[in-house]
């Protein structure tokens, strides 16, 4: 996933979809929104008036552009209680923005987070976006036969310029949680006489050797001599040998 912090305009955006978080004190539209709406001549305000879209939290209304503007659809996201807006509720509409994208077969989103007025800082806001986006793209179909090819191919996330060079860091950080935590789950839910004791050794040796760190694998006789009793006569229950 190609992803970019920006702090332009939105209509000049050349992207599938355009998400607007919306929070349930937001009785109009915010300014930026007010443009993209006199540029699709009212269809947004109108859309929202006549759906009775509120803001509450993962709530969406999905508006076409009719190519009025370079998004092909804007939509709003609930993004519930301004006081209530943390981080993980950030995490948690930017899965939904993946699931709201993917019904509508759009890859290339762009996440608006300038001008929030929230507690949170836009580096922050923008690092949990990242997270959310990643770990909400997740699928496991290893071993299904029809697969899920779907994936969000770019993300772009406005800020305002005051917080472009730090919200960079910040996504960066945010991907590499999100991918490690994602990682993990492939672990987790691969079949145990997949995945055995001796594979995930194996694995930690590769990944220590690809990113530079230690890793010190103990079998069956060294854990013994550190009295790991419990462990092995756990281990005892698999026809697979221990590893630690």
């Amino acid at each position: 996933m190609e992803i970019k912090v920006f702090s332009g305009k939105l209509d000049t955006q050349k992207v599938d979809v355009l998400f607007i978080p919306v929070f349930l004190e937001d009785k109009r539209l915010s300014e930026e929104a007010k443009k993209l709406d006199e540029k699709l001549e009212g269809a947004i305000s109108k859309l929202k008036k006549e759906q009775k879209f509120k803001g509450k939290l993962g709530k969406t209304l999905i508006v076409p552009t009719l190519d009025k503007i370079k998004s092909k659809f804007i939509i709003l996201i609930g993004a519930g209680s301004k006081k209530k807006a943390d981080l993980d509720i950030f995490r948690r509409i930017a899965a939904t923005a993946v699931k709201t994208a993917k019904s509508i077969n759009a890859n290339k989103i762009l996440f608006d987070i300038k001008g929030l007025d929230i507690k949170e800082k836009e580096e922050d806001i923008a690092q949990s976006v990242v997270e959310g986006v990643i770990l909400g793209s997740y699928t496991f179909d290893k071993y299904k036969s029809k697969k899920d090819n779907f994936k969000i191919k770019t993300l772009n996330i406005r800020t305002s310029r005051k917080s472009k060079n730090n919200a960079e860091k910040s996504v960066e950080v945010g991907r590499i949680l999100a991918e490690s935590q994602n990682f993990t789950r492939e672990l987790v839910n691969t079949p145990p006489n997949v995945i055995n004791p001796e594979k995930l050794a194996e694995i930690a040796l590769d990944l220590g050797k690809e990113y530079g760190f230690e890793v010190k694998i103990y079998d069956e006789e060294e854990c013994e001599k550190m009295g790991m009793g419990a462990y092995l006569a756990v281990a005892k229950g698999s026809a697979n040998p221990p590893r630690f």
